[in-house]
């Protein structure tokens, strides 16, 4: 393989790349090799687990552990950032509905004239508009 020159690539995943190569094969191909800044994460965990995890392993088509539980943990995460600021998006939102229901509101014109029509609707024993 022969170097040609480097060349940015595409990253729709967002993981930073930090050098990439665009080479050529034998047979003229372009292909790309790319560096990627990488964190190191080193866990413990019980046999048990790590058994369940070879399992998900072998049926997931990942190629190494490494990258299914880099995937499964990314994934995990992102679900609960998204449940945690749904949730504070809910509270929020009912506390400011309550508050909106202690404050006393106040009846404009429009407010009155519907109320007097409602209440004339109601004593005629007519429910339509």
């Amino acid at each position: 393989m022969t170097t040609t020159n480097r060349k940015k690539i595409s990253n729709p995943t967002g993981v930073k790349i930090m050098n990439t190569k665009v080479m050529k094969n034998r047979t003229n191909k372009m292909i790309s090799k790319e560096k990627i800044e990488n964190e190191r994460i080193t866990i413990r965990m019980p046999k048990e687990n790590k058994e369940l995890l070879d399992t998900a392993l072998a049926l997931s088509g990942f190629s190494s552990l490494s990258s299914f539980i880099a995937m499964a943990a990314a994934n995990e995460a992102k679900k609960l950032i998204a449940e945690n600021a749904l949730l504070k998006l809910c509270q929020r939102d009912a506390i400011a509905f309550v508050e909106l229901l202690d404050k006393p509101t106040e009846m404009n014109e429009k407010f009155i004239r519907a109320a007097k029509r409602h209440k004339e609707l109601i004593s005629n024993g007519n429910s339509k508009a």
